[in-house]
């Protein structure tokens, strides 16, 4: 979210700019694994699944915020741009905030549940 924020106080030099999207992209380029390592730990036999999803909402959220940033450059200044990214940056900490709590309210059964015993009755041909 600092990023974005100073992405935009630093384009109105060329060297700043090109200096702050080397660092954005090292930054973004850094969360990205973490994020796959905590998918394939929420459900680590559906690994294919998971990882195929996860690329697929990364490229389509590229897509959606060039598209959402090319609308707003209509009503803003180009320099305003980074502002608008850092909001949308803080509404994906929080949502990220509430799917750890959803998470954790979701593994948390009660004992009796996670050491129940499953029969399996074999019958004979």
């Amino acid at each position: 979210m600092i990023i974005e924020v100073v992405l935009s106080l630093a384009i109105s030099t060329v060297i700043g700019g090109i200096f702050m999207l080397f660092i954005w992209g090292m930054a973004i380029s850094q969360l990205f694994i973490p994020q796959q390592h905590r998918l394939l730990s929420v459900a680590p036999e559906h690994a294919n699944v998971i990882l195929a999803l996860n690329n697929s909402t990364f490229y389509l959220g590229i897509a959606g915020g060039a598209a959402l940033g090319g609308l707003a450059l209509r009503s803003v200044p180009v320099t305003q741009l980074g502002f608008i990214g850092a909001g949308f940056v803080l509404l994906a900490l929080l949502l990220f905030t509430l799917s750890l709590r959803f998470s954790k309210n979701k593994s948390q059964t009660p004992l009796a549940e996670s050491n129940e015993v499953k029969e399996m009755i074999v019958v004979p041909e």
